[in-house]
């Protein structure tokens, strides 16, 4: 490319970015494609590729006035050339950046429509990736089922196709719906399998959030040493692909981590260092997924740490970053919300809200966040002094939590429930 530029070829050094941008990409080769767009600056809209590359960079570095940019300079290239295939390509990332943003509405409009279209064979590609998202919008929106029936399609597409990075991407999504609908075994091997991908494929980023996705899924097993070791090095690969989003994301599960371990004081300095980061900048925006994060974190560490009216204080602000309530594992703020009424006195409040969210987990069959309100529920019932009802909810949220491969979400509750347990023993 370097000689062709130099030379003042620039159509046939675009004419090369174009055939391996894609490639470039799925490499990690971040800092290559960007020198490209730098050379032929005054050609950048002749390379439609390169845009859609440079879009799903800063899609995943949060920048995203440059992403709409580039997907409309290469959405205008592909209309003038009549590329269908790259006219899906676009709105398919467009599809993403709305799920990002919390409008799961849209997004799943533009990834179902997608879908539509790409029947023929040639769009495989394509249809693989609105699959991934559409599965991905649709686990926000706590419809698992359908959810996980779209990622495995994603799967098979993508498998076929012989597309490495997006299917690492789907591998791991499958790992987080499988993770709340409690299958942690089967998520595991999801986990492993994408992260063996990421590494031959050399992929910063991509393998930042698989690893931060473990060292989640080892925290909620109970090892927190492992844990922090796998925080440490996604940490380091998020640091390499200027992910400031997933740095933040992975602050926070530090700090969760430290939290379990009573180390509150380095637990309040990872969480404030991560909402501090998250609201530093509005061009590098982090979506609302993370903010529901931080602020429940901050919420429940202020909880454990007695501070319960400022604990509310930031369930609010969880609360007011999405009227959509997905099921990540930990996303809802519903039992939580319960049982520090209940520890503030306001236990009849607190009984009613942990009632509803029982209700909810069980519908959606997200078992991780079941049994921890029902063990939340079993406090309320028991200082209710409803002590059958209290023992029976105690049972089922340890019977969950045994189907589901998890215990951390009970083991790490013994000290605010010693009384229930107690009783539970006696």
């Amino acid at each position: 490319v370097t000689f062709y530029v130099t030379a003042g070829y620039i159509d046939e050094a675009s004419q090369i970015i174009e055939a391996q941008a894609a490639k470039m990409y799925a490499t990690g080769r971040y800092t290559t494609l960007q020198h490209w767009a730098d050379q032929i600056r005054q050609n950048i809209s002749n390379t439609p590729y390169l845009n859609l590359m440079l879009a799903r960079i800063n899609i995943e570095r949060g920048q995203w006035g440059a992403v709409e940019k580039q997907l409309k300079l290469a959405e205008s290239k592909f209309i003038e050339t009549a590329d269908t295939l790259g006219c899906l390509k676009v709105q398919v990332y467009r599809s993403y950046t709305f799920y990002l943003h919390g409008n799961f509405v849209k997004g799943l409009e533009l990834a179902s429509d997608v879908i539509q279209q790409a029947s023929a064979p040639a769009y495989d590609e394509v249809l693989g990736v609105a699959n991934l998202y559409a599965g991905l919008i649709l686990f926000r929106l706590a419809r698992l089922d359908e959810s996980e029936q779209h990622i495995h399609q994603a799967i098979n597409i993508l498998e076929r196709q012989q597309k490495k990075y997006d299917l690492a991407t789907a591998l791991n999504d499958l790992a987080l719906i499988l993770n709340a609908r409690g299958r942690s075994q089967e998520a595991e091997k999801s986990q492993q399998r994408a992260l063996e991908l990421w590494r031959e494929l050399n992929a910063a980023s991509p393998l930042a959030v698989s690893l931060n996705n473990i060292g989640w899924n080892l925290h909620l097993l109970g090892q927190h040493e492992a844990a922090l070791a796998t925080y440490s090095e996604a940490l380091d690969w998020a640091r390499r692909s200027g992910n400031t989003r997933l740095e933040i994301a992975i602050f926070n599960g530090q700090s969760e981590v430290f939290t379990d371990l009573g180390e509150y004081q380095i637990a309040f300095g990872l969480a404030r260092k991560a909402i501090a980061r998250s609201e530093q900048s509005v061009e590098q925006s982090v979506d609302r997924t993370v903010k529901i994060y931080l602020y429940r974190s901050m919420a429940r560490l202020e909880r454990l740490a007695g501070n319960h009216e400022s604990a509310l204080g930031w369930l609010d602000k969880a609360n007011s970053e999405s009227k959509v309530r997905g099921h990540y594992a930990f996303e809802s703020t519903s039992g939580l919300h319960g049982i520090i009424l209940v520890e503030m006195g306001k236990i009849r409040d607190g009984l009613d809200i942990l009632n509803k969210a029982c209700e909810t987990f069980e519908q959606s069959n997200a078992l991780i966040d079941l049994a921890q309100a029902l063990l939340f529920r079993a406090c309320a019932e028991f200082r209710s002094e409803k002590y059958e009802a209290a023992i029976k909810s105690l049972s089922r949220a340890l019977s969950v939590s045994s189907q589901c491969g998890y215990d951390n979400m009970i083991i790490s509750e013994v000290g605010q429930t010693r009384d229930l347990l107690d009783a539970y023993r006696n």
